[in-house]
């Protein structure tokens, strides 16, 4: 079962008091069978999986449809796993509000959190699993508008739908600025138009958000492809416990060290040390939440070399120390 590694959630709020307005459609369910049917009529196949029976479910969903787009408001309210088959007719870009999802997206599984929303693009299945009160902003972007704006910026038609990866980090200066182009479709100003707003936001994720398939509008990113820094994220996660040098890494990808920070700070907003660091503190996190192993056989297992630096670092991506991360009942 997937499992979520972030467990700060808000107090709940009533999703009433966030979207207003005449063209609102509200749709509450205390049923997940019911909740199934309402998804799926508003985005594609659903199948929902309560995780604790126990739990009450709490489903709300409030949206509104514009031109090119239609703006979703979320929960459940209980822990749950989704099943669909994916998006074809939109792209999903999601802006969380609370709580944390786990994803099984294109092969690969992402967390998005806090600090991480998503962009989910159309034709990939999709397993997610929604922590307890989990709550989100979702905004379906039509896929043909996507595809033409896609087109009038490259000066060349779309050879199929660009595919982004669907990570984006909230707190980088990508992530801000269509943290708040998003927030004026929620929170508009009266001279605000619709489709402006829309060609903004578009333009902010095919400008600035890293491509797994498709052609890059932006020449630049050349420097390192996406392909090699996705090489680069492989290997952080496959040998993540290995005394790594960028050196090393630099040459197994076939690229210089200048073009792999570059390429990290262009898609992630990071550097590749934080990125790797991040890395082994997730997986250190996994195995202390086991019970079976003391902080420091944790610390060499993740390919910390100091001990003191190890648990500052922890400290630092999770608020805590490695010892009451380990004394926390699973």
């Amino acid at each position: 079962m997937l499992r979520v590694g972030d467990r700060r959630t808000e107090p709940a709020v009533r999703l009433g008091e966030i979207m207003q307005g005449a063209n609102v459609r509200m749709r509450n369910s205390c049923d997940p069978t019911e909740a199934e049917a309402l998804l799926t009529a508003s985005f594609c196949c659903h199948k929902l999986i309560s995780v604790d029976p126990e739990q009450p479910f709490d489903f709300r969903h409030q949206s509104m449809d514009l031109p090119g787009c239609t703006l979703n408001l979320l929960q459940y309210g209980s822990e749950v796993g989704i099943r669909t088959d994916g998006f074809e007719q939109c792209y999903m870009l999601e802006i969380p509000i609370s709580g944390s999802v786990n994803v099984e997206y294109g092969g690969d599984e992402f967390e998005s959190g806090l600090a991480r929303g998503l962009i989910l693009s159309p034709g990939r299945r999709l397993k997610s699993y929604w922590r307890k009160q989990t709550r989100r902003w979702m905004l379906q972007l039509d896929r043909a508008r996507v595809e033409s704006r896609f087109a009038e910026l490259s000066h060349r038609p779309a050879n199929g739908s660009p595919v982004f990866y669907p990570l984006i980090e909230i707190d980088s200066d990508r992530g801000r600025l269509i943290s708040a182009l998003v927030s004026r479709f929620h929170d508009p100003t009266p001279e605000d138009d619709v489709d402006d707003r829309l060609d903004r936001l578009i333009d902010a994720l095919l400008l600035n958000l890293p491509f797994e398939q498709g052609a890059s509008i932006v020449p630049s990113r050349l420097s390192a492809t996406p392909k090699q820094v996705k090489r680069v994220m492989d290997l952080f996660h496959q040998r993540f416990a290995d005394k790594l040098s960028m050196p090393t890494i630099a040459h197994e990808v076939g690229a210089s060290e200048r073009a792999i920070y570059d390429g990290f700070r262009r898609y992630y907003g990071r550097t590749p040390l934080d990125v790797l660091t991040r890395i082994r503190m997730d997986a250190a996190r996994q195995l202390l939440r086991t019970g079976n192993m003391t902080v420091s056989e944790v610390a060499r297992q993740v390919g910390a070399r100091h001990l003191g630096r190890f648990s500052i670092g922890y400290r630092a991506v999770f608020g805590h120390s490695p010892s009451e991360e380990a004394a926390t009942p699973a």
